[in-house]
Parts: structure tokens; C-alpha cells; sequence
């Protein structure tokens, strides 16, 4: 499976303000109506899409009896985020108060590699972390570029301040006096940019911390947490002991995972890993030593996480089943008992689940209607809403989706979801755009969020939305799969495969026009799309987030990224061979192979690999434009990048697909380009007799 190192990263998975004031208006933009005036459905705009308030997940005071989360908010207009903290009573079901205000976005940072602190560019919400005593909230916020603790009154009454780290804090939680807090950092960070500021007077040694399409300076590598615990009184803080350090990772396993330790100590998790990430068979260790397995078929293969029950002799969980495990699934299982109980089933997506009192309380998502807080009774199954932060987005026009079932030439079972746009009628073709590669939950923007599906649909087209199939290989080991993997582009040809069952099923319906069909792509998605310009002449428009090919796995990742690429089982520049193994899936050593006019969004860090097939794509006439958007990672998170990526895709499919020039263009002199271009394309398809060429209409 060939990944940038980005993407391998996320399946791993200064002074400081003392008060933020709240800006006029913030807490009415971020917060929900109270009430929403039914009104004749609007069509849906990308403004709708980019300002969707996001829900993080929700975790449970120690009474049972409140949530705290954080909700945010992009604003395009001024390229920042509203985000607050907020708690909910589940008892008296009034509206959530605000506890905290202000922040800047935290993003994922992970390390691999060796790697330590990468920003990978997307969002990763902030947890509330109750004090034993219930009276307090603390949590995460990035004030003047440093993350640091807070901690708010949970009645609302006021927030503070905790530490005053110089490096970000990474880990934290409360020790049982609800007075202190221990938590992790890397004050090595500090040494390591003082070196680089040394070093930088002498040349940087090209070495293993180097990635040169993230950045021409040192990276770090190989730095160590260390721990330290908060004073009761101040902003003191001492090295932590043994015990507290213990304490924190011992806390971790407490909170909804694939392990959970109730409160009497018993411990519940997924044994086995196999192939599959989500392989295993639910197991509990009692506090006394015994262990107990369910031997269910539905407590095996798709478990996804684990909570406890109240009464301590209960185990949640989550599991994906049905179809390529498209359905989510929530059950309990009385420790000991022979089966459990599934509470509910349904093709939305359902996520960050935890018990209280006699219900379930999960995150939930459907194709058309964005995340909420849903509530499952224990006793009937019954669904109710606890929270729906975008309760206006209801009076937006949404197009349904329809579910699709499908296996590739290999019999892996993929799914994916067909959404027709607005006033389809019978006998009606339509140009489809592909989009990648997740399709479960709300349906926004694909992976990465680049490609608006229901604008999309908006705009007359029909959008398929792929879920990409288990990897090729079933061989027991990271390194082992990545290397079966990537022998002869085997995933990459599943992965094709299976995006060309899906088209074809979805032609087979008859509302698709087969001369007329996009393909769209971010990380995964965009190595299928280049893999299937070179090796197909169905997609005629093309969008992508980046491209990669021989240079970028061999050279532009850096030396240990570079390692690692060697080692699962990718050819090094030098190896008998190598050319033609990247030419299968190269649009830098196919670009006469490709027609399909190219859109190239690009954030800083990645620019680099495309620019090898971007310059073979120019040099032969063929139409491409690429857009490097500055200060973004793997992911773009500003919010006006992501309104002009989300703009400028509708655009541009428009333009090839419909002849349709937006009155208010993202660029102003786009559509002069882009007559340009497919001017060149008409005269380069007279010339070489290019297969199906967009014409003007």
C-alpha cells in the first residue's frame, strides 16, 4: 500500500494569556439558536459547509449526571475559529452553558518515524477532563501558539489558567485530590531549536531529521516526554513522581478505547490483532485475576471501542458489521453472560459512545444530517437527540443518498453512497464525480474535506462517494502487509478495482452520462486517482490534493522516511527495476497518457511532489493548474483555505464539464486560464487524437 509518510503518521495515531475576554458576538455565532423559525428550504452554499459547528467528543462528570465538550466554529471571513467549552445537563435537558470562550485551533501532532511533535494539519478537539470532585473542567487551549492546561468552574462561573509551559502540553489529567494535575511535555524542544538556530550559522548537516517537502531546516526526532505536576496554589509546578506518572497512563485506559478499566478495576479490552485493525474478541480481566471471554460471534472482528456501565458488571462497545462493515452497531454484554444485547444498528456513523444512568450516549452522523449527541435507551433501544449543534442546517436543501453495495476483482466487499442532484428525474444523465475514500458519517467533503458533495449536487452533478476496501494483503504484521502490499502495486490495484466496480454499478442505475466522469482526491485517494489516470481513460476532469511518484517516496520524504519506504518494500532509486515500477502508477512517467485536465491543491508542505508531474503535464501541453496554499500541513485546516479549495473544485468541474463560468470566480482571471488551457487541449486532441476530450458546450 503505497502512503505518503503524512498518512502512515495518522494511522498511529511562550507566554500565555491569563484570561480571554469574550469578543462581541463570539458566543452568539459559536452557540446553537434556541430556536430555529421553519422556513422554505435554501440551497446549500460553501459557506453552510465551511461553518459547520463541530462537536468533539463528550465526556462524563463523575455524578453521571453532565457532558462537557467543545464546540467550533471556522469563519472564513476573518481565516479563524470561534471554539468554547461547554457542559450539559442530561437530566434537565437545558440548553449547554459556556464555560470557557477564546483559543486558537489545536491540530493533530503525532510522532512516527522518529519523528517527534509533526503538525499534520487537522483538527483534534480538545477533551474535557473532569476533577474527581465534579467541580471543575480541564482541558486543553492554544493561547499565543503554546498549548496549555485551563480548568473552568463547571457551573460557568469562571476559567483560569494552569500552567505556563514554554512547550505544548500533550498529555494531562487530574490526580484524585482534584486539587493537582500531572501532565506531559517536551521541554527538549526548547534545546533542539536553539541548536537548530546554532547550526543554522554553519549550514545544516543533511541527516535523518531532515524532510525537505515539509521544510528545509531539521526536524526533531526522538524526543522524550517528561512530567510534571501542578502546585495547588499558583502556577507552580515540580516534577512529578512515579506514582503521579503512573496515575496519568493509568487514566488513559479509563476513557472509551479499544480498553477500558472500570471503576472496581476490572478491565476490558480486544484481544488479537490479525490483518485487520478492528480484529479481535472482547476479553475482561476481573479485578481478582479471572479472566472472561464473550464468545459471541458479534463480540469478535469489528469491535471498535469499549466503555462500562454504572453497575461496574456491564461492558459497551462499539462494532462494524454488515456489508464491508458499513453498519454501526452498539451493544452490552453482561460480563459472563452468553450473548449480548444490541441496543442499536443503523448505516450512520457512531462514534465516542459512553454510559450513563440507563442510556447510551454517543456521537452520531448520517449522510445528510451532520454530527450530534444522540442518546440510546438500555432497556427499549429507543434513539433520542441530547444535542444537535447545527440545528438551522436543517433548512438546508440536501440531496439523499442512496447505498451502493459492490465487490472488487479481488471479492473484497467495498460500499459507497450515490447522491443525485437536485430535481433528477427519470431517463435524466448526469456527469459523476468521484469522490474519496471514506463514505460513513455525514457527507461533507470526503477525506480531508476538499470536495463539497452536496454542492456538488447542487450544481447538477452526481457525486459517488467511494469507501475504500481492506488492504490487499492478509499477512500477519505492519511491516509484512505494507511489503505484500506494495509488491507489483497490489493495493493500489484493489483499491482501483474496486473504484471501478463502483462506477460501474452506478452507471448500471441510469442516471449516469458515462462520457462525463470526474475523479477527485486527497492522501490514499489521490495516489488511486493518479494510479487510475495512467491506467484508464473513463475520467475526463480531475481534481487532487497532491501527487507523488519515484522522487517523492525516494528523495523528497527525507533520509528515515526514505528507510522506511525501503524496508516495506518500495524500490530505491538505484534498484534494477525501479523506473518501471513507478511508471505504473506515475503521471510524471505517463503524462502522455493523460487528457483529463488536472486541478492540483497543494498545501506548502507537499508542494514539492507534485511539481515533477505538474512539469511533464506542462511540458507536453496538457491542461493542468496547481495552487499552493501557504502554513498548511498533510490537511488544510484555515478556514479561507478551505472556502476557496471547496469554491474553486465546483468551479472548476463546472467550467469543463457544464461550460458554466461562476459571476463570482474564486481567481479573477481563472476562466481566461482555463479557456486557455482547454483551447490547448482541442488543438493537442487534433493533433494526437486524444480520447474524449471536454469540449466547450
Amino acid at each position: 500500500m503505497i502512503l505518503s509518510w503524512a498518512a502512515r503518521l495518522m494511522a498511529m495515531s511562550a507566554a500565555v494569556a491569563l484570561s480571554t475576554p469574550v469578543m462581541a458576538g463570539e458566543r452568539g455565532e459559536l452557540s446553537p439558536p434556541s430556536h430555529v423559525a421553519e422556513r422554505e428550504k435554501a440551497p446549500v452554499t460553501a459557506r453552510d459547509l465551511v461553518r459547520l459547528r463541530d462537536i468533539g467528543p463528550a465526556t462524563l462528570s463523575p455524578e453521571g449526571d453532565k457532558i462537557a465538550f467543545q464546540l467550533r466554529r471556522a469563519e472564513p471571513d476573518t481565516n479563524t475559529y470561534c471554539i468554547a467549552m461547554y457542559v450539559l445537563d442530561l437530566h434537565r435537558r437545558t440548553p449547554p452553558k459556556v464555560i470557557d470562550t477564546g483559543g486558537e485551533l489545536i491540530t493533530f501532532q503525532g510522532d512516527g518515524l522518529g519523528f517527534s511533535r509533526r503538525p499534520l494539519g487537522f483538527p483534534q478537539p480538545s477533551v474535557g477532563k473532569w476533577s474527581p470532585d465534579g467541580r471543575w473542567i480541564a482541558f486543553a487551549k492554544r493561547v499565543n501558539g503554546v498549548t496549555q492546561i485551563w480548568k473552568a468552574r463547571a457551573d460557568g462561573q469562571s476559567s483560569e489558567a494552569v500552567t505556563t509551559s514554554a512547550t505544548d502540553i500533550e498529555e494531562f489529567d487530574w490526580l484524585p485530590d482534584s486539587r493537582r494535575l500531572t501532565f506531559a511535555t517536551r521541554p527538549s524542544l526548547i534545546d533542539f531549536r536553539d541548536g537548530v538556530r546554532d547550526e543554522a550559522l554553519r549550514g545544516y548537516l543533511y541527516d535523518e531529521r531532515f524532510i525537505p517537502m515539509v521544510s528545509p531546516t531539521p526536524q526533531p526526532r526522538n524526543l522524550e516526554h517528561e512530567y510534571f505536576t501542578t502546585e495547588p496554589k499558583g502556577l507552580a509546578t515540580r516534577k512529578a513522581t512515579s506514582g503521579e506518572i503512573e496515575s496519568l497512563h493509568r487514566s488513559d485506559e479509563h476513557t472509551s478505547g479499544r480498553a477500558s478499566v472500570s471503576a472496581a478495576g476490572d478491565r476490558a479490552w480486544v484481544d488479537g490483532a490479525g490483518a485487520n485493525a478492528a480484529a479481535g474478541r472482547l476479553q475482561v480481566q476481573l479485578a481478582s485475576g479471572t479472566t472472561i471471554s464473550c464468545r459471541a460471534p458479534t463480540c469478535a472482528d469489528g469491535v471498535r471501542s469499549l466503555w462500562w456501565f454504572p453497575d461496574g458488571k456491564t461492558v459497551g462497545y462499539l462494532r462494524r458489521e454488515g456489508k464491508a462493515g458499513s453498519r454501526s452497531s452498539v451493544y452490552r454484554w453482561r460480563v459472563g453472560a452468553s450473548t449480548p444485547v444490541r441496543l442499536l444498528a443503523t448505516e450512520d456513523l457512531v462514534t465516542d459512545c459512553l454510559a450513563f444512568a440507563d442510556a447510551v450516549l454517543c456521537a452520531s452522523e448520517g449522510a445528510t444530517r451532520p454530527r450530534r449527541l444522540i442518546a440510546i435507551s438500555t432497556s427499549a433501544g429507543k434513539i433520542s437527540t441530547v444535542f444537535d449543534p447545527n440545528p438551522e442546517f436543517a433548512a438546508v436543501d440536501l440531496q439523499p443518498a442512496h447505498r451502493l453495495y459492490w465487490r472488487n476483482d479481488l471479492g473484497y466487499e467495498a460500499f459507497g453512497d450515490l447522491v443525485l442532484p437536485a430535481g433528477h428525474r427519470a431517463g435524466q444523465k448526469h456527469p459523476l464525480i468521484v469522490v474519496q475514500y471514506t463514505s460513513r458519517g455525514f457527507l461533507r467533503g470526503g477525506t480531508g474535506d476538499e470536495y463539497p458533495i452536496q454542492l456538488f449536487a447542487a450544481h447538477g452533478f452526481a457525486v459517488l462517494v467511494i469507501n475504500r476496501p481492506q488492504n490487499y494483503s492478509g499477512a500477519q504484521g505492519r511491516g509484512a502487509r505494507y511489503r505484500a502490499n506494495n509488491i507489483d502495486w497490489a493495493d493500489r490495484r484493489s483499491a482501483n478495482s474496486s473504484l471501478e466496480a463502483g462506477v460501474d454499478i452506478a452507471i448500471a442505475g441510469g442516471a449516469i452520462d458515462p462520457t462525463r466522469i470526474g475523479i477527485t482526491g486527497f492522501s490514499d485517494g489521490a495516489a488511486t486517482l493518479e494510479y487510475a489516470l495512467v491506467n484508464s481513460t473513463r475520467y475526463k476532469v480531475a481534481s487532487v490534493s497532491a501527487l507523488g511518484g519515484q522522487y517523492c517516496f525516494s528523495a523528497l520524504q527525507g533520509p528515515a522516511p526514505t528507510q522506511a519506504n525501503l524496508k516495506e518494500g518500495l524500490p530505491g532509486l538505484t534498484d534494477r527495476g525501479a523506473d518501471a515500477y513507478w511508471r505504473r502508477g506515475s503521471v510524471a512517467g505517463n503524462a502522455w497518457k493523460v487528457s483529463a485536465p488536472l486541478l492540483i491543491q497543494v498545501s506548502q508542505e507537499e508542494y514539492l511532489c507534485p511539481l515533477a508531474g505538474y512539469a511533464a503535464l506542462k511540458e507536453l501541453g496538457r491542461p493542468v493548474e496547481m495552487h499552493v496554499f501557504p502554513d498548511e500541513q498533510h490537511g488544510k485546516w484555515q478556514p479561507a483555505h478551505r472556502l476557496a479549495v471547496y469554491r474553486r473544485n465546483v468551479q472548476w468541474f463546472d467550467f469543463w464539464f457544464s461550460g458554466v463560468r461562476d459571476t463570482n470566480p474564486v481567481d479573477p482571471g481563472q476562466y481566461d486560464r482555463w479557456s486557455a488551457l482547454q483551447a490547448q487541449l482541442i488543438a493537442a486532441s487534433r493533433q494526437e487524437d486524444l480520447d474524449d476530450v471536454p469540449q466547450p458546450p
